[in-house]
């Protein structure tokens, strides 16, 4: 089915009132969809998803789900959220008045966040029924990474409750080029891969060793690890390599609560260097693209400030950002929101599109993230690897039967 048959149907289920998931591969054209339905929709809309470079992907004032409803980190109970809520006024219009809200990257969004949702926005509505009553239309791929530490949204009640039209893009955008490559992606996204798959990524591991150390060096790629302690040990390599003064950027805490609790968000001790390679680890400003997982280099840095040069053209001078942890408790934490980038983990690259791309596929030990690791490039050529176990490859078999379900899933 084309695009323009599919961006019919969904407008159809969208006036007709019906909720909405567009499911669909890596680079199909779901992001240009949203926006095509951004123009053509004529009830109040809101664009958002599950991370920062997402909801920039898709412009247009596109903000996180979190951030748009109120939820942050989710840690806390219902009520805390439905207080805070309602203590903001211009958040509380915004969710009484919407009539159509979009997630991106809806794959990432847990069962327990999408329940926390749930209730919150019934408790601000005051209507008992799904999202409280809030039309939705969820865009993603559960063929990609799960959510962290949570469960698949679909497994929820609420999924069952919102009684989605499922519709699915299968034709390829970002890989036109080079659509053998897209349908070996498409049996490796599934399980169903081949062993002729197996030979042809066996051939970009060989390809990456016959190149000279030096040339390897010097390919303009992002180095893509499993794990956050290769991802750590390859940038600290390179940051040694680099001539210049080392300057540290240390956190502070309002208070010991605030240093415990913001362990998992922000690193003690940052060290960078001038033509140091880095990403944004907060939204700075998600119109321009200053975004959490936007990379760049550092063109100088000093006591307090990093200068930034961004790929996107933008040079910024980073300071420090403050991370509010629960503010009617004070915890909160100052930091530099950057961290090195030479490399980056698998998961940091869900929804983006790389040029080139260094893979290491040696122990990936989560399903769908070879496919994910795979699939950010748009040709074969743009692909090297630094290791290759074909067990790699894995397929969560709740995803399988879960869209292998007729009355879910529409061909």
């Amino acid at each position: 089915m084309s695009f323009d048959s599919v961006f019919e149907q969904v407008l159809t289920d969208i006036k007709d009132g019906k909720n909405v998931m567009l499911h669909g591969a890596g680079g199909v054209g779901k992001t240009h969809l949203i926006k095509k339905l951004r123009d053509n929709v004529k009830k109040p809309m809101h664009l958002t998803s599950t991370t920062g470079v997402s909801a920039f992907n898709v412009g247009d004032g596109c903000t996180t789900i979190n951030s748009f409803a109120g939820v942050f980190t989710g840690d806390r109970e219902p009520l805390y959220y439905v207080k805070k809520n309602r203590s903001n006024q211009k958040r509380l219009k915004i969710i009484k008045d919407t009539r159509l809200l979009v997630i991106d990257e809806v794959s990432m969004l847990g069962k327990k966040m999408l329940e926390l949702i749930d209730i919150v926005f019934k408790a601000i509505r005051q209507d008992g029924r799904p999202f409280g009553g809030i039309q939705v239309l969820f865009s993603g791929d559960f063929f990609q990474l799960p959510p962290v530490k949570d469960k698949w949204c679909f497994t929820s009640k609420v999924w069952s409750d919102l009684a989605f039209c499922i519709h699915t893009l299968k034709k390829p955008q970002r890989h036109k080029a080079d659509k053998s490559f897209f349908k070996m992606l498409m049996r490796i996204r599934e399980g169903k891969h081949k062993h002729r798959d197996l030979v042809s990524l066996q051939k970009r591991h060989i390809k990456y060793f016959e190149m000279s150390e030096s040339d390897r060096e010097k390919l303009p790629a992002v180095m893509l690890f499993p794990t956050n302690k290769n991802v750590d040990h390859y940038n600290n390599q390179r940051l040694d390599e680099l001539d210049g003064e080392k300057f540290p950027y240390t956190a502070t805490y309002s208070n010991k609560e605030a240093k415990k609790a913001s362990g998992c968000i922000l690193n003690d001790i940052i060290i960078l260097k001038k033509g140091a390679q880095v990403m944004l680890t907060s939204n700075l400003d998600v119109s321009v693209g200053l975004v959490n997982g936007s990379t760049g280099i550092v063109t100088d840095c000093g006591k307090g400030y990093v200068c930034v040069e961004f790929v996107n053209g933008i040079s910024h001078v980073i300071e420090c950002f403050e991370y509010i942890i629960d503010d009617e408790q004070n915890i909160k934490a100052w930091q530099i929101p950057l961290k090195l980038a030479w490399a980056i983990s698998i998961h940091k690259s869900q929804s983006a599109t790389i040029p080139l791309v260094v893979i290491d596929l040696g122990e990936c030990f989560e399903k769908g993230q070879a496919y994910v690791a795979l699939s950010r490039c748009g040709e074969m050529d743009g692909v090297y690897l630094t290791d290759f176990n074909p067990k790699s490859i894995k397929v969560d078999s709740l995803v399988l039967d879960f869209m292998g379900e007729k009355k879910n899933y529409r061909k």
